[in-house]
């Protein structure tokens, strides 16, 4: 009897998904109606400009709120949130935008999630951080903070953390490494840094050493903590940070 060759399954003869989503990650204090409003500028450019559709961009909910739980709890919800868009199948890639704290949490999900970074072929494409202080915060940076979210959020074990990260001699040279292992696994690394920037001195926002940081100088009308994402000069210097959307 000759042999039947089977047929090969629709699964291994359909292509992997190419489309890549964009996840907005606000910082401390902020909601997920707010973040969406500080992000909405660049929102309408990648769609207007690289080829997003709405489905396609998202903003990232802290479980309850919590915006000022410990930086690492926060970390875990995000790399929760990011495998489910993997495992849902419509997506080939995520990029990761974080705005203030927001780019701290995002910055620390390879680390806390390898499963994202494969090497070679990382679920997370790149990660953008925003006037974020990636270096921790100083005394007068938190007192800023207080001054305009104490009365919102109470106490702040996150703030705690960055203030202590700040403190910490060896912390730069731990996120150089952390950068350096993660552009070793092929994601895109973009720190970008406003030395106008009232809320966050501007050695906090940088890591020395790596080739990833990236001075973008706007004000607004206010401390220019969000003035990148808000001004149209900020927003171009992110678009191509972020990037076109592949191919559909």
């Amino acid at each position: 009897m000759a042999a039947i060759a089977a047929a090969p399954s629709s699964a291994a003869a359909s292509p992997p998904p190419s489309r890549v989503a964009v996840v907005f990650v606000g910082g401390l204090g902020s909601t997920p109606s707010g973040t969406a409003a500080n992000f909405g500028r660049l929102a309408a450019e990648l769609r207007g400009q690289a080829g997003y559709a709405a489905a396609d961009l998202s903003t990232f909910a802290y479980s309850g709120g919590q915006t000022c739980q410990p930086i690492a709890i926060s970390t875990a919800e995000l790399a929760a949130y990011v495998r489910r868009l993997r495992d849902g199948g419509a997506f080939g890639g995520v990029i990761l935008v974080g705005h203030s704290n927001g780019g701290v949490v995002a910055l620390g999900v390879p680390i806390a999630a390898p499963d994202l970074v494969e090497p070679g072929a990382p679920f997370v494409h790149r990660i953008v951080t925003v006037d974020s202080p990636v270096l921790g915060i100083l005394t007068g940076d938190a007192m800023v903070m207080d001054a305009h979210l104490g009365g919102v959020v109470g106490p702040c074990v996150a703030a705690d953390e960055l203030l202590a990260e700040q403190a910490n001699p060896g912390w730069p040279d731990y996120m150089a490494r952390v950068v350096a292992w993660e552009q070793e696994r092929s994601v895109g690394v973009y720190l970008v840094v406003n030395p106008s920037d009232w809320a966050v001195d501007v050695s906090r926002q940088q890591v020395p050493g790596v080739d990833v940081n990236y001075a973008v100088d706007v004000t607004d009308s206010g401390l220019n903590h969000a003035a990148v994402l808000k001004t149209g000069a900020g927003v171009a210097a992110l678009l191509p940070m972020v990037g076109p959307q592949a191919a559909p």
